[in-house]
């Protein structure tokens, strides 16, 4: 301040040298004044800036450890949830195993009696079984992929083999619906090292679901092996001509539950889990699968997967 006093007289001096010009002086005083009152307001300015980002962070910091809490919570109720499904998978399928069996049984001994009523009362029983089976499978699939256990057997197999089983799996029903099924694949010997079981499991939901959409229709699946740039691949691919869909039901058409509506669902039946099941899959595979549809016009699922599953993995 002192310093600040005596260059402020210095500047308050005549030119001449003969005094201070007392009004220079004032001018100096309150123009020093009105400087550190802008200067005061500016330290106050980012003094409250600084207090508004320091609340900021804190409440950042908040949300990010309330958003970690919910995370392990949410973490460690799926994995309740995943062990709950597994178990309740388990303790469903032993009995239901026990009735097909017993049920096939019966089915064996009917026909070598003749009893034709009873061998289609037994009949009924072993689809619905079989049916309910399929649905609890599903359903644990869907939990192991969203826990990362789902378990992929590589292996070397001929791709026309798990076609020619999986076209069988749906001819009884695709007889009752009408429908012709077609096979066009330039050559069964074809080889794939992928998993046989899971490319079958991916192709029963397809063949299924085209089946079950279509009455007095085809279904074609056609197969092929394409050179791309990134690789090997075969692709499958199921048409048909049912029902197809509208571009919101193919929005949500690969959404856990979702089956294009609630009436298709009432209709048909089915929990809306074989497309996402299907596509997870795939992606395990080393592929993925493409959806197109045009409601009452029919629909096209692409299946493509990497032809040599190892070399994608030991490149990885």
């Amino acid at each position: 301040m002192h310093r600040l006093l005596k260059r402020q007289l210095n500047q308050a001096r005549n030119p001449d040298g003969s005094g201070v010009s007392y009004e220079r002086l004032l001018k100096l005083v309150n123009d020093a004044y009105r400087e550190n009152e802008a200067n005061r307001a500016r330290a106050d300015r980012a003094n409250e800036v600084m207090a508004d980002e320091l609340s900021e962070m804190l409440a950042i910091k908040e949300r990010a450890t309330s958003l970690e809490t919910a995370k392990r919570v949410a973490e460690s109720a799926n994995l309740a949830k995943s062990q709950f499904i597994a178990n309740m998978s388990h303790e469903l399928r032993t009995p239901l195993n026990a009735i097909i069996g017993y049920t096939e049984m019966l089915i064996e001994e009917a026909v070598a009696e003749g009893r034709e009523r009873q061998l289609s009362d037994h009949e009924n029983i072993l689809r619905s079984a079989q049916g309910l089976l399929r649905l609890i499978n599903e359903v644990l699939d869907l939990s192991k992929i969203e826990s990362g256990k789902l378990n992929i057997e590589i292996e070397e197999f001929h791709v026309g083999e798990v076609v020619f089983d999986a076209i069988a799996d749906v001819r009884p029903a695709a007889a009752a619906n009408g429908t012709e099924l077609i096979v066009e694949i330039a050559d069964s010997d074809m080889t794939l090292r992928s998993d046989p079981y899971r490319l079958s499991q991916c192709l029963r939901n397809l063949l299924s679901n085209a089946v079950k959409f279509t009455a007095d229709g085809r279904v074609t699946l056609r197969v092929w092996r394409e050179e791309q740039a990134s690789g090997s691949f075969f692709n499958i691919v199921i048409t048909d001509t049912g029902i197809g869909m509208s571009p919101e039901q193919l929005a949500r058409v690969l959404s856990p539950f979702e089956q294009g509506d609630g009436s298709i669902t009432r209709k048909y039946g089915g929990t809306g889990l074989g497309l996402t099941i299907t596509q997870q899959i795939a992606r395990l595979l080393g592929g993925d699968i493409i959806i197109e549809s045009e409601l009452n016009h029919g629909t096209s699922a692409k299946l493509m997967l990497r032809a040599d599953l190892d070399r994608l993995r030991s490149a990885a």
